[in-house]
């Protein structure tokens, strides 16, 4: 899986005057890039959001040309219009949320929608066991072997906390929340860090989007975020009697085509920490929700948790990353919901720890027989990291850097990199292949490039 840093939600903003940006920047925690030219903001939101992630726009322009192009790009999946100007929002793409004269309503849509992104994001992140072809996907065994996979080195809530604040180190908002999680952080009390509106740092702006699309950096640096996490998780047959559950969302089209040419022996796991209810009613809300976009269906997963491990938070019951559910059907029903919608309704069964541990066994006897070890495994699943926030000046310093050592110089005011606590898995350098210590060397540097720099104007 191709990953890039951050919350897999990209804000940006198109504005030829360059007065949003200053209106934006204390009130959000997730970055945001600024751009007053078209071509400039399109060439970004293409290479830095990739098909896993989406792109959110704010912009002041009403100009059908502009709307056109925000329409037109697949990353995009939602326009924000700051404008006094009126126009019929029905008759504008169907990308367009609304347009809000005041930045305070604007705000308030926008954080609301970006919860929603996330909730769709998290459902589409699941994962078949095997693909159409038959044979196994790793995705889909990835967490299993992680959890089990001890690396020599091990990092702590200080690396990520540095990590992190060289990543972020533009962005005041989330530098302050970097500083709050370093000095109050609790690990037997890591469930309020959930919370993405009092907490946004580290979950919902890093470890999320890491757990959807396995990226291994930054799972590295959360490693004991996530597994005091896992702690948390108990049976839920014995803590509680909970047997159906639900989860509304909005996914493609063509995602639900894939759902409904299951077969009766099909299984897929979400990858992410998946966030469910005991009332119908609410995630039927959720999933029949009135939008404006185009190629999407509603969706209702109805979740048997029996076998499964979570934590009750209130209303919302949180079932454990990956777990594995055997599809027993999908159908659509009609006149579902306040809006009398279309509803495809999916019926999930958690499996059983016993044939969960059947299934993972065999899939290491079937490497194991081929040859493969967890090192290649892990290797094969390392994402490709994205040339996201390259700097050429970064650049030029660096490699000038690296050869003046010989002659003694040292560069005043550069950062200093610790190899060693970079998340990069370690055991690639000591690979026999040479093919792959060079890849680990530019794994390396361009993770060192990603984590430093800058694209346009951002906070």
């Amino acid at each position: 899986m191709p990953t890039s840093k951050g919350s897999g939600m990209r804000v940006v903003v198109f504005d030829e005057r360059d007065k949003i940006l200053p209106l934006m920047r204390k009130a959000m925690f997730e970055s945001v890039a600024s751009f007053n030219h078209l071509p400039t903001c399109m060439s970004f939101v293409e290479e830095n959001t990739l098909h896993n992630e989406a792109a959110v726009i704010v912009t002041s322009s009403i100009e059908d040309h502009v709307l056109e192009t925000f329409e037109a790009s697949e990353p995009i999946k939602t326009v924000f219009i700051l404008s006094t100007r009126r126009r019929d929002v029905d008759k504008l793409p169907s990308k367009v949320v609304g347009i809000y004269p005041e930045i305070d309503d604007l705000l308030l849509a926008l954080f609301e929608t970006l919860d929603i992104i996330e909730s769709e994001l998290n459902a589409n992140s699941f994962v078949f066991h095997r693909k159409e072809n038959g044979s196994d996907n790793i995705d889909f065994y990835f967490y299993n072997l992680w959890l089990s996979y001890e690396r020599d080195q091990k990092l702590t809530r200080k690396d990520l906390v540095e990590q992190a604040s060289i990543y972020f180190h533009s962005q005041k908002q989330i530098l302050f929340g970097i500083h709050h999680f370093d000095n109050t952080y609790n690990p037997w009390k890591v469930l309020p860090w959930l919370n993405r509106h009092n907490h946004p740092f580290p979950y919902h702006l890093l470890v999320s989007n890491a757990l959807r699309t396995h990226d291994q950096q930054i799972l590295a640096l959360a490693r004991f975020f996530i597994l005091d996490l896992t702690k948390q998780m108990k049976p839920l047959s014995i803590t509680h009697i909970c047997n159906q559950t639900y989860y509304g969302t909005k996914l493609p089209i063509a995602t639900v085509d894939r759902l409904e040419h299951h077969t009766g022996n099909d299984i897929i796991a979400f990858q992410c920490f998946l966030p469910v209810t005991k009332s119908r009613p609410n995630a039927l809300a959720v999933a029949t929700r009135r939008t404006r976009r185009r190629q999407v269906a509603s969706v209702l997963f109805k979740i048997d948790p029996s076998h499964a491990f979570g934590v009750h938070m209130g209303d919302i019951i949180l079932i454990d990353m990956s777990t594995p559910f055997h599809i027993t059907s999908v159908s659509r029903f009609g006149d579902l919901g306040s809006t009398r919608q279309l509803v495809t309704i999916v019926q999930l069964v958690a499996v059983d720890r016993d044939y969960k541990h059947q299934l993972h066994r065999q899939f290491i006897l079937r490497q194991k027989k081929q040859g493969k070890t967890i090192e290649d495994f892990m290797l094969q699943t390392i994402p490709l990291l994205k040339l996201e926030h390259i700097n050429s000046l970064f650049f030029i310093s660096f490699v000038f850097y690296i050869f003046r050592l010989d002659n003694g110089y040292k560069k005043q005011n550069t950062v200093q990199f610790d190899v060693s606590k970079l998340s990069i898995p370690l055991y690639v350098v000591s690979s026999s292949s040479e093919s792959r210590r060079s890849e680990a060397v530019w794994y390396v540097l361009l993770f060192l490039f990603s984590t430093t720099t800058n694209i346009g104007s951002s906070d």
